[in-house]
């Protein structure tokens, strides 16, 4: 009997905790056609309230780690799924959604269910997260909005979306993004807004991108030194933001001219620029690349001893001109003491004769001293001027020595990407 009791007891207890656990999950406003869940929690016994009446579910915080297939399938007729900070890693998307947010949560991976029907969503914010590749994207035919700022994305490849058609706003800004590649043309006829600031982009080449209705896009905060075929790519720009990278003179003051001719308009600016100012964007001489390091060393080299040497030439000036100072003081000091010379006094006229005579002899000196000082000082700051190219050449080539180190590298990147993704491609054929 007492076991029986004890049972008893215990599916009660069972029975309660089941309850309540359901009970966490129930709607906010039970009348709603929007379902708010306060708290979530990663548990086998969860389970979501009936959603067949309702076409947005809100989950505001908790700890739901895994957001996977089994949860799709449950989910899969919503309409909107808003998602706030659960510490997700792991995301589905269901082919019935039509805006998906995530935002703020560590999403490493982004899984898609089975579906014969093109999947509808068209807002997708993802943007905080740590996504490190674009798998499975290409699904989205109907993305009209996609936000992946701020991620881990260290590559990309334009491919995944050419099928994104009605695609008008990409945001890939914050990112590590080091290489963007498009080995066919890619199009999006509709694209308005397009950001890539703020990676750590070297090199850009837009001849294979067919964007002809991009209003704006921001290459801002990168390494970019260039951006190839850039002019008359994008017939529609009116905004482009180019601010804080590592602008070529040459290249730069050539596309602002095509900026300024066909009325495109310059948002952003640098603050402080070593370099020549062009519509207030920095930019940085561009030296010859040389193929080899040694010959980036040896260059180096000798711009540094010329440097030492013009070092040690106004040394030299400097010393010349200390002592026709001492000449100047030595004249007046003479010219001091010439009125008082021995006998000069008993005898008026040759007085005056040797006076006038040591008077146009200084005058003469003087006119040397201050010929010599004039082009002594005009040498002085020909050489300061020269000293300072000299240094922010040697300055800018040491720059870009190391930034063909890291071309090289990111260059090594792409390629192994490149090849990996052949790879892949031949092997899933």
């Amino acid at each position: 009997m007492v076991m029986w009791r004890c049972i008893i007891l215990a599916l009660i207890c069972f029975t309660n905790g089941f309850t309540q656990a359901l009970e966490t999950l129930q709607c906010e406003q039970k009348s709603s056609k929007k379902c708010i869940i306060s708290m979530i929690a990663q548990s086998d016994m969860a389970a979501f309230p009936d959603l067949s009446e309702r076409f947005t579910l809100q989950i505001k915080g908790g700890d739901l780690t895994t957001f996977d297939a089994s949860m799709c399938d449950q989910l899969k007729h919503l309409r909107k799924l808003q998602l706030g900070s659960l510490g997700l890693k792991e995301l589905c998307l269901s082919s019935e959604q039509v805006e998906v947010s995530a935002a703020g949560n560590r999403i490493e991976e982004v899984n898609f269910s089975n579906s014969d029907s093109p999947f509808k969503l068209q807002i997708l914010d993802l943007k905080n997260n740590a996504l490190k590749a674009l798998n499975g994207f290409h699904v989205l035919v109907n993305l009209i909005e996609v936000h992946l700022e701020n991620n881990e994305l260290d590559f990309l490849d334009w491919e995944v979306f050419k099928p994104m058609s009605k695609l008008e706003r990409l945001y890939l800004n914050g990112n590590k993004i080091g290489g963007v590649t498009a080995n066919e043309p890619i199009t999006l006829p509709v694209l308005e807004y397009l950001s890539l600031a703020n990676n750590q982009l070297t090199s850009l080449d837009v001849s294979h991108w067919h964007f002809d209705s991009l209003v704006e896009y921001d290459f801002s905060s990168n390494n970019l030194s260039r951006v190839d075929n850039l002019t008359g790519q994008f017939p529609s720009s009116q905004v482009v933001l180019l601010a804080n990278n590592q602008w070529y003179c040459k290249w730069l003051q050539d596309t602002l001219e095509h900026f300024n001719e066909t009325y495109v308009t310059i948002r952003g600016q640098d603050k402080d620029c070593e370099g020549i100012t062009s519509a207030n964007i920095c930019c940085t001489p561009e030296s010859d690349i040389l193929h080899e390091d040694t010959e980036w060393l040896n260059k180096l080299d000798m711009l540094e001893k010329e440097h030492k040497s013009m070092q040690m030439d106004l040394e030299t000036k400097f010393s010349n001109l200390k002592r026709n100072n001492e000449l100047i003081k030595l004249e007046n000091q003479l010219m001091m003491i010439v009125p008082t010379l021995p006998g000069v006094e008993s005898n008026s006229s040759r007085k005056n004769s040797m006076y006038d005579l040591s008077e146009q002899k200084f005058r003469e000196i003087k006119s040397m001293a201050d010929l010599a000082l004039k082009q002594v000082s005009v040498q002085q700051e020909e050489c300061d001027r020269s000293q300072r190219r000299l240094a922010y050449m040697i300055m800018e080539l040491k720059k870009s020595f190391e930034r063909s180190k890291k071309t090289i590298a990111r260059t090594q990147t792409m390629f192994d990407h490149l090849q990996a993704s052949i790879s892949n491609k031949m092997t899933s054929k």
